[in-house]
């Protein structure tokens, strides 16, 4: 009888799922780089007493025609509070094209409102940003990971270090007008995009799987992989509630 090398079977049919699921969320991250609204740069500023202060405005800038000036202390976009790094990250995921975004502005005691109207990006800023090299890397990760992971689709080491430089590859964050483009999918679809995402939050723990099993295992007992897992798992509602404020 000819004996089956379990590292030939065929692929079980989650790999498909979650295959699927990450060129869709690769297919969302080139349109976005590539005809996506650009990032709203052309100011300095730091973060203070629950605002961000804007220390200087560059001339003929997006935001200074929107009307930001310095001095300016920027509280709130899209009624989302920026308060901080964290709060300021997570605003571009909802702007898009020709769409204004309200800013609640505080200025010599007053408060209004300033809105913000996104424009295409072009290649050049993309250049500017770095995007274009992140989508290299990303699209070199992408390969990568679907090649181990098809080529070697039953073995354990191979399905971590396929998840782990995927995931990877993805773990800086996605351009703006993420979010529009997230909520547009049927809810079906968006299931599908949660395993990429979820798996960002969770790279650590992928990291040191993959690094305990690879070369060689180091860990020989279960309740250590707890001790991995568990402290991930417990940040993980917070992660996941702070990027979808």
């Amino acid at each position: 009888m000819e004996r089956i090398n379990p590292h030939e079977r065929g692929q079980p049919w989650w790999f498909y799922a979650v295959g699927l699921s990450y060129i869709l969320t690769f297919g969302i991250f080139i349109y976005l780089t590539i005809w996506g609204p650009a990032e709203f740069l052309g100011f300095v500023a730091t973060f203070s007493g629950d605002a961000m202060l804007i220390h200087s405005v560059e001339e003929n800038s997006q935001v200074a025609k929107a009307g930001l000036r310095a001095g300016d202390r920027v509280l709130v976009i899209d009624d989302l509070p920026i308060r901080n790094v964290r709060d300021w990250t997570g605003a571009p995921g909802n702007s898009w094209l020709s769409r204004p975004q309200r800013c609640l502005v505080s200025r010599d005691g007053n408060r209004l409102t300033l809105q913000v109207v996104p424009v295409r990006i072009s290649v050049p800023a993309r250049l500017a940003t770095g995007y274009l090299q992140v989508l290299s890397l990303a699209l070199t990760g992408l390969f990568l990971a679907l090649l181990i992971a098809w080529k070697r689709p039953n073995d354990p080491v191979a399905r971590i270090g396929a998840w782990f430089v995927i995931t990877a590859s993805i773990a800086a964050g996605f351009p703006p007008g993420w979010a529009v483009i997230w909520r547009a999918f049927p809810p079906v679809l968006q299931l599908f995009l949660w395993i990429p995402q979820i798996s960002r939050f969770v790279l650590e723990g992928i990291c040191l799987s993959f690094f305990v099993v690879f070369p060689r295992r180091l860990i020989t007992r279960r309740w250590l992989w707890l001790a991995i897992w568990v402290p991930v798992l417990i940040t993980l509602p917070w992660n996941i509630e702070l990027a979808f404020l």
